[in-house]
Parts: structure tokens; sequence; C-alpha cells
């Protein structure tokens, strides 16, 4: 089909339909989509969606002063701050536009869809200006919604505003949106509704057509199908805005070039502007008689222009001539297209023309049957069924029912249609092992016939295979070669096609596969063996890497000797196995190879070629030893080393005996081996078992012994003869006794255990004499009973005493001291008043100040004289005045109280009293202690003022109105508090105007003189001076409250005061209802007073602004 040609039909019918039902003269001439915003808060400036084609616009623009921070709403276009309610392009969403060259335009409406975040501008103002001249508000509009995409709509209509109405072409309109607040985030939004200018977009002159003629000479008769010479005819447009359409009468065709021919066409204008456009005609009767029409030209807002034409259709001959075509081969088994070409003269009452194919043979039906086509007009699209016989000498020809007319000839060669190939079934013939052949079975092939199929495993690559016959059953083969890696997978035969003839692939869907069996080829991965002891016997050779619970057939070789097969060799799960090899000792460090490997539990028994496993086999020697180490010891004591001389490999384990005991020692790692052992008694050492890292050994293979003869220890003998002497000159003898061995020599040290310096005295003799010694020292002398080591006889003390003097240090004492008090004053010390000479002082003598002297005397032996200097400090007593207290006070209120200063009750001695302790009238005693020195006591005299708390009741009953000054209390200077911490401290005092609320407590202090009494407390309570409240209905919330107070009653409220904490009233509100709502933002933070007043009940309460 034409579609040129069906589209110039379509064009001018549409315009029919537009002039039978014309539309309104606004439209949508400029519109912006917020779900095409460029991302984010949306790009600036905003190219709209729609836009009228003679219209010029700047976009949406967003102003400088608008931010675009933080996360946007999706589906919406806008700013998140810099709002200003001032006139600016900055602080607005603004555009422009205006009329392109010759046309006008008009506005009618615009409108939005907006919305805000929760904090944002609550609506716009919108504003407009034309040719640059001042801004009109032309709405205000409020924004209500704060989510999703639907917005706040709103619409006004420009209709009325004639400022707004025909403006030319070039004149600049400009329209600002101005968000109203000064936070938060302010959208466009709702899709296609976010901003739309409704208006129209018209030629600024009126659209005119002008034809060259009013009519065409008529074309006279023309047979019906064909075509007339053609005529022209010129016009020209002006002021035009759309194209010019022209639009043909039945029979009539027009063309702009004289070639290609249409039933109409649209000519677009250029500045709408058509000058001289010819337009060519021709008469093309499709029915017989007479035809007459007008060619009419339109065009929007411009008026119609005809032009006349008319012609005769006369008859034609029937007739239809099919093209000379060549067509297939096909293959049956699917459906097969082609377009058959063919021309049909004269005339036909049945619009369609139908394509018929023969029989087998080549003729035709002489009845309308056979159809496997239909067109209207010329080609007829082919369609040869699936299920068409195979045959060579197939043709099609045209015909059309009405009058039955059959084609004067059909395509003119023959047309063959080929059997497709068929496939039934696939199987495998045999399992075969990894990388062996297998065959490929295929059924219900078309007997006796050659194909080429292709094939995938496991969804591979495609594979073909050619040349594959079929027997006269229909059953053919192939043969393929697989790896293991294909067992299990699927071979699929994708398409099937004869090559013995003409022929098409058939692709298979159904009974075209086979599962794949494949057999692993067996495998060895490693091979050991267990080394065998100076012996021939066999070896046990083991397999690992087998395949699991298989049985094999193993072949291998010694040193490349001759092959050996084992049979019979079975895998456990894990694939390991093993079998015996004799060996003689002359294969010692041979090697055992695998060469092959073959499964004899699977058909076919699968065999691999092995290379590179093998394994050493080793005899080893059994292992020897030797032990030796004759040698005499003292009884008790350590053996020098005893040896065991080893062969073989490392590790070595060796059991040796005593004659009474056996030693097992493990994993010896070199040779020889020594121990070394203590002994009481005569022992002879020999060793009993012996084994290597590979081999045990025989009795034959140890041999040696080591006797450890033992000698009995010495005995050092006692010394006599300690004695104490004194410093200077001193002599004495020392004497050995009862000691085994020989005396070496004797030793002497001035430590009692000898861990400092020794020395050596050459003396042999039992006795030692020592003169003149002037510290104390010790004795001993070493004996030694060989071999067995030197030992000590008993230490001897010889005791020098020499006392040392004294350790002594300048003293002071306080105001008086006797020798008594001087330091040391310990057992022996004796105190002198010269260096020299001098008298020894008595105890009790007293000190001065000046210069003393002290010796030691131990055991008769008195030391040398040390000097100490004394010093007599006095402390003068503090001065004191008379004390007077309010109530109460302790030790800590007198004074002086600096430093030093101590307290007592008594004049002489007592105890210092502590700071806490409570004063009572009478008299007190003060020292001062100066570096440790306390002086005389000082008399002062205490006297406590008493004053006793407010007399008045502790609990008071008040009516509504009734302040602190009308509490019964009596007292000297009373004064109020709201807390007994207030009371005590004394601030902050309460006015004596404050209003009583019910249930609080007071606390009252009277003064006399200079002393204040404790607090009396007073709790008060309300009694009914007027009506009561219903306390269970009286609600006052939030409290502590910030700004709003509420109050709620049962009845109507008809005042509520506020009042500071002392009577202050600093707020009221007159109202008549059960809630009140009262505003305390601008008062300070603290506790105030609030009276709520209802009919004559009134109730007074606390509250605590925050």
């Amino acid at each position: 089909m034409n579609t040129a040609l069906h589209k110039r039909f379509i064009v001018p019918f549409l315009f029919i339909i537009f002039l039978l039902y014309p539309v309104s003269d606004y439209a949508l001439i400029l519109g912006w989509d917020a779900n095409n915003n460029g991302g984010g808060f949306g790009v600036s400036p905003w190219t709209p969606s729609t836009r009228n084609a003679n219209l010029q616009t700047s976009g949406l623009v967003r102003g400088s002063g608008i931010s675009t921070s933080g996360s946007a709403a999706g589906g919406c276009w806008g700013g998140s701050g810099g709002w200003s309610t001032s006139q600016s392009d900055s602080n607005s969403f603004y555009f422009t536009f205006q009329a392109t060259a010759g046309y006008k335009v008009s506005l009618s409406s615009i409108s939005t869809a907006t919305r805000r975040s929760n904090s944002g501008p609550s609506g716009c103002i919108v504003y407009y200006s034309v040719g640059g001249g001042p801004f009109t508000s032309v709405a205000t509009w409020s924004t209500s919604s704060t989510s999703g995409t639907t917005g706040t709509p709103n619409s006004v209509s420009l209709s009325g505003i004639s400022a707004l109405q025909n403006i030319a072409a070039g004149v600049v309109i400009k329209f600002r949106i101005i968000p109203q607040g000064s936070t938060g985030n302010y959208y466009l939004t709702g899709g296609t509704n976010s901003l739309k200018i409704d208006g129209s977009v018209t030629a600024a002159v009126n659209p005119l057509i002008i034809p060259s003629t009013t009519s065409l000479a008529s074309f006279g008769d023309v047979m019906v199908g064909n075509s007339s010479s053609a005529t022209s005819f010129t016009f020209n447009g002006a002021g035009l805005t759309e194209d010019v359409s022209i639009l043909a009468p039945a029979g009539f065709e027009i063309s702009t070039d004289g070639i290609n021919w249409y039933p109409g066409t649209d000519i677009s204008p250029v500045g709408g502007t058509l000058n001289n456009v010819q337009i060519w005609v021709r008469f093309s009767p499709t029915t017989v008689g007479t035809a007459s029409g007008n060619i009419i030209l339109s065009s929007t807002g411009a008026t119609n222009k005809t032009v006349a034409v008319t012609g005769n259709g006369i008859p034609a001959v029937s007739s239809i001539v099919v093209d000379d075509e060549p067509y297939g081969p096909y293959c049956n088994g699917t459906d097969t297209t082609f377009d058959l070409d063919f021309t049909p003269a004269g005339s036909f009452n049945s619009t369609n023309f139908y394509a018929q194919l023969s029989n087998t043979d080549g003729s035709f039906p002489t009845t309308p049957t056979n159809i496997v086509g239909v067109s209207a007009t010329s080609p007829i699209t082919v369609t040869i069924p699936a299920d068409t016989p195979p045959g060579s000498n197939y043709r099609v020809r045209v015909y059309n029912d009405d009058p039955l007319t059959f084609s004067n000839n059909d395509n003119g060669h023959n047309i063959t249609i080929i059997g497709a190939a068929t496939l039934s079934a696939v199987t495998q013939t045999n399992i075969m092992c990894d990388g062996g052949a297998t065959t490929i079975n295929l059924s219900g092939l078309i007997p006796e016939s050659t194909s080429s199929i292709s094939y995938t495993i496991n969804n591979g690559t495609a594979q073909n295979v050619a040349g594959i016959i079929a027997d006269i059953s229909g059953n053919g083969s192939f043969t393929i070669s697989l790896p293991y890696s294909n067992n299990g997978h699927s071979l699929v035969i994708g398409t099937i096609e004869r090559t013995d003839i003409s022929s098409c692939p058939n692709a298979l869907t159904a009974n075209n596969s086979v599962v794949l069996a494949v057999n692993p080829s067996p495998t060895v991965t490693a091979v050991s063996t267990t080394p065998l002891c100076a012996t021939n016997d066999n070896a046990v050779i083991s397999l690992t890497g087998l395949i699991g619970n298989s049985t094999s057939e193993i072949t291998f070789t010694i040193a490349g000797g001759t092959a050996v097969t084992v049979s019979g060799i079975t895998a456990n799960a894990s694939g390991e196995a093993d079998f015996e090899v004799a060996v003689s000792t002359a294969e010692n460090g041979r090697t055992l190879e695998i060469t092959s490997i073959k499964r004899t539990d699977v058909t076919p028994d699968c065999e691999s070629v092995i290379s590179g496993i093998n394994t050493i086999l080793v005899i080893n020697s059994r292992p020897t030893a030797a032990i030796s180490g004759d040698q005499s010891v003292c009884q008790g004591s350590a053996s020098s080393e005893l040896s065991i001389a080893l062969t073989g490999t490392a590790p070595w384990t060796i059991t040796y005996t005593d004659g009474t005991s056996t030693f097992p020692i493990t994993n010896i790692q070199t040779s020889p081996y020594t121990f070394t052992v203590t002994a009481n008694e005569t022992k002879t050492y020999t060793v009993t078992a012996v084994e290597d890292a590979n081999c045990i050994a025989q009795s034959a293979d140890i041999s040696g012994s080591a006797t450890i003869t033992v000698i009995e220890t010495g005995n050092g003998g006692t010394i006599t003869g300690n004695s104490t002497v004194c410093f200077g000159t001193n002599n004495g003898t020392l004497t050995l006794e009862n000691h085994v061995g020989t005396i070496i020599k004797w030793q002497s040290s001035t430590v009692a255990d000898f861990s400092g310096t020794v020395t050596d005295i050459e003396n042999t003799a039992a006795t030692l004499n020592y003169t003149n010694l002037s510290e104390t020292a010790y004795y001993r002398a070493v004996v030694q009973n060989a071999p067995c080591t030197e030992i000590y006889s008993t230490i001897a003390t010889i005791t020098v005493n020499q006392t040392e003097a004294p350790t002594t240090a300048p003293q002071t004492f306080c105001n008086t001291a006797t020798v008594a008090d001087l330091q040391p004053n310990t057992a022996g010390i004796q105190w002198y008043d010269a260096p020299n000479g001098g008298n020894a002082l008595s105890l009790t003598q007293p000190l001065t100040n000046g210069d003393y002297y002290a010796t030691m005397t131990v055991h008769g032996c008195e030391s040398a004289r040390t000097l100490t200097s004394v010093t007599i400090n006095t402390v003068t007593p503090p001065t004191t005045t008379a004390h007077a207290f309010c109530n109460t006070a302790t030790v800590a209120d007198l004074q002086p109280n600096t430093a030093g200063i101590k307290w007592y009750d008594t004049p002489n001695g007592g105890t210092a009293l502590s700071l806490t302790q409570p004063l009572t009238n009478g008299d007190y005693y003060a020292t001062m202690t100066v570096d440790g020195c306390e002086s005389a006591r000082t008399l002062t005299s205490v006297t406590i003022n008493m004053v006793a708390a407010p007399n008045g009741s502790e609990n008071q009953n008040f009516t509504e109105g009734e302040t602190l000054a009308d509490l019964e209390v009596t007292g000297t200077n009373l004064e109020w508090y709201a807390t007994e911490t207030a009371a005590e401290a004394g601030t902050p005092v309460l006015d004596s105007n404050e209003l009583l609320v019910d249930g609080a407590t007071y606390y009252a202090v009277q003064t006399i003189g200079e002393c204040s009494s404790s607090p009396l407390a007073v709790t008060v309570s309300i009694v009914l001076g007027n009506p009561e409240f219903d306390l269970t209905m009286l609600k006052a919330y939030p409290n502590p409250v910030t700004d709003l107070l509420n109050v709620s009653y049962s009845e109507n409220i008809l005042a509520v005061e506020v009042f500071n904490l002392i009577g202050q009233k600093i707020m009221d509100k007159t109202v008549n209802n059960t809630l009140v709502s009262i505003n305390l933002s601008d008062i300070e933070t603290g506790t105030y007073l609030v009276r709520v007043s209802s009919g004559k009940a009134q109730k007074t309460f606390r509250i605590l602004k925050k």
C-alpha cells in the first residue's frame, strides 16, 4: 500500500471533521511538566514541555536569590529558601515569551499546582508585565499541599485583561511568581499541571488563499482504470498560520510535481506566504459515468477556495494478467509466503482478487478453490500452507469472482515443494571411556535418505555432522568422541536437513535428545611403601587417588625391569588401596614405578598409562648398642656420664637396667646416648632393648656393661672452744673432734654462713689457736674421704664485743626538761656534762641550754662519748575576751581560732575540746602550740543567748483572699519564708501581703536583738468563706508552663488572675467559658499564683513558669 497516498486522504478528512466540529479559540500555548524537571530542585531555565510553534520563550527561571540546598521532593521544581516578598527577579520564578513575526498572542488563563514543605511559603502572588512596563498583580494563591505530586491547584482568568489580548509580535510578556514566606521549600508540581498558559496564537493578518482559476476544462471520456492527461492551476497564500490542505473529489488526483499523484496533499507556507504554487490534476475514474466536483483549498482561518473539475468514466474490458516470475523451491512443514504481482484491466464488481494454487500436477481447479491469498490491489501475499504435499509442478494464478474472471496466465514457472527431513528418537549405543568414541543412533529418518544434523552438548557450541545415511527402516547414526566431563550431559539435535535432495533445515523441539554416559579414566596419584628390616619379605605398596570403590589391575616395574601385573585391587570409598610385592635385600634403594592401571569392574574396562608415580624400596639394617663407663663414686653422689654407642637411624628408643629396675628412653636423636646415676650401692648397668626409626635390634646387636662402685662419705666433725672476748687483747684455742677423713685445712670468715670472704688457714692439725681478734670471727675445718667431695666441720664462733657510740641529734624541749628527757635513754646509756671526764649526770638533773654527751655500755664495755646540743623553748599563752552567742555555738566559734589554738573546759589537765563540741554558759581555757610546744592556759567566759520560735498554731485555716499578715502568730520582728531552708538562711523573705495558698506551709522567724529564732512551720487550709470549687473538675495544664496555660472547669470561668509571690497582680483575663487559655510567654521564669473565679467560688493555686 502507498502510505503517502493514504496519508493524503486522511489529512483532508480530518480537516473536514474540524470544520464540522470547531473547537475553542483558546488552547494550551505554554506548559511545563514537573516530572521532567532535570533532577533535584530542577534546571534553570526550565524549557516548557508544550510550546506553540509561533512563540519564543525564555523558559522558567529560578531567581538568583533562591537557594537549592538540601534534598528536593520528587516530581517537583522549585527552591529551598531565599524568599522575599519584594518585587524582583531574584526572589521569584519568572518567564518571558513573545509571538514570532506575523503572529499575535492573546492570553485566557494561567494556572499552577504548588506544594510547600511544612515550614515553606504559604502561597504566592502572580504578577505580569507587557513590553517592559510596570508589573501588575493578577492573583494571590494559597498553598496547602505539603506532600505528594498533586499539589494545590490554582488558576486565574486573563481573558478580561485587555493588556493581555492581541499582543503583537516581538512584544515581551513577562510573568513573576513570588512565593510568600521566609523559610522552607516551595515547588511547582502536578506533572503537566505544574504551570500552564492558555490562549491563542494567530496570524497578525487574516489568512487568504487565491487560486488562479475557479474551474478546469472537462477531462472528457476516460476508460475506468486508466488516467487522463494532466492539466494544472496555480495559487497564492498570505497571512497563513497553518498548512494549506488540498483535497480532490472522487475520481480525480493531484500532484505537485506531475509525477507522484495523490487524492490530496498539504503545502507548508514560508513566513505565512505561498507564491505561484503549481498543482497538476488528472482524471482517474473508478466507476462508469460522469464525475464532477471541486478541488478544495483550505487553511486555518482562511476562507476555503474551490476549483471545479469534470470528466466521464467509460467501461473497460475486464482481464487479469499475472507477472511471469519463478518462486521456490520451498519446504513443507512450515507456512511459506511470497508476493504475487498482477495487473487487472476492465471493470470488476468485486473489490477482492484471489490467488489460487494448482494441483500437484500443475492443473488448476475449475472452481474458486485452493485459495492461498487475497487482496484488493496488486500484489497478493501468497501463503503456501505447511501441510502442502511435496511436489515439483505447482503454479499460482489470480481470479476475481464478480464477474468470475481467471487470469490469462499463471506465474509461468513450476514451484517445487520439498518434504522436510524428520527425526523421532535419539539413543546412545554404548558407554565408553573418557576420550573414547560412542555411536549416536537416530530413528524416524526418511528411509534411504542422506541428511546433515546440528547438535549441542550441554548447551555448548553447535557441531555439524554431514552424510548420515538412513537405512530402509529410517535409522541412521554417527560417531563422536567424548571426555568424561560430558557424562550426564544432554546431547540435543537442533536441526536436521536432507542433503540428497534440495531441502531446508528442520528445527527440532521434541524427541531430539539423549543423556550421555561416559566412564572416567582410572587414575593413580601417589604410591608409597613401608620399609623392611634386614630381611627378604613382602613390601606393602599403598596407592591413593584411585576411583572410589573401583576394582583395578595394576602394572609396575622395579628399577625399569620386567613389567609385573597385579589384578583384583579394590579401592575404598576414598580411592585408597594396597598390594604386596616380594622383595630381597638386593633391591634396597631401587624404584618401583606404576606404569598402567585398568578398571575391571566396568565395561569397557578403561585403561590409563601412568608415568611419574613411583616409590623407593627401603630395606634397612638393624640398629646396635654398646654401653661403657665403669667408675667409682661417693655414696649418694651423681656419677660421671655413662655412654651407649648407637648405630642405625634416629630417633632411637632404648631400655637399660641396673640389675633391679629398667629404664626406657625414647626419641634419642644423636649417638652416643649418655646419662648419669646416683647410687647408694655398687651396681652394674646393661642395655636390654634397642629400636631405631626403622628396625628393632636383636640380642646379638647389644653389648657392653658399666659398673658403678660406691664409696662411703666422710664426717666433718665438731669444733669446741666457742667464746666471747672483748675488743683489744684476747686469745684462745679451738679443737676438732669426731671427724672421719683427712683434715685438709681450716677456714675463717667474718660472716656466720661463710657467704662472704673465706680465708684458708694452712693447718692440718685437730687444734687451732687465735690471738688479739679485733672483730667477731667464725672458724671451720675442711675434711675429705676420697673420692667423696670435701666436707666441713661444725662452725666455731669467737664473738668480739666492741660497743658503738650512741647516735644523737640536737634536741629541743618545751618550757622545762631533765636528763631523763634526753634521747637516747635506753639501757646502757650514760649522760655527761663534758666530752671527757666530767660528771655522770643523774636522770633528775634539770637541763639548760648547752651541750651534753652520751655513752653506751654493752657487756661491761663503754663506748666513746657523742655530743648533742639542747635548746629550751618557752611559748607565750594566747590573749582572750568574753564571748556571747545566739541560741547555739560550738568550740569552732570561740576566738582566737588561729592555727595552734586548743580549747579546754578545765584550767589544768583534761582533754582538748573538738571544734564541734557545743558550748554552754561558763568558763573555757585556751592554749597556743608553737613548733610542738603548748603554752599555759588562758581563761575566757561564754554566754549563750536563747531566742524561742514564734508562738502560734502549726495548722491554721483561712478564707480566700487572706494573706500572710492574717495568720495568728506572735513574736518580735516576725518574718515569713516559703521553705525551711530559706528560713534558716534568712532569705528570701516573703511579703506579708502574699496571698495564702490552700495546703501550703509557711515558716515564721522572730528576731530579738541580734539573734533570730528557729522557724515555726504553719500549714494553712482554706475554709468556705465563699462557695467551694469542685476541685476534681478544675484542671490547669501544663504545669510547669512555657507559654499557654490552659484552665478548664465544669462550669463557666468568669476571670483568671495572675499574681507574683509578693501579691502584685501582673495579668488578668475576663471570660465566660469552661476553657480559658492565658499566654504567659512574656513573664519571667519563676513561681506565680493563679486565682480562678467561677460564679461566687474562687480557687488560688501555684504554677511554675519555665
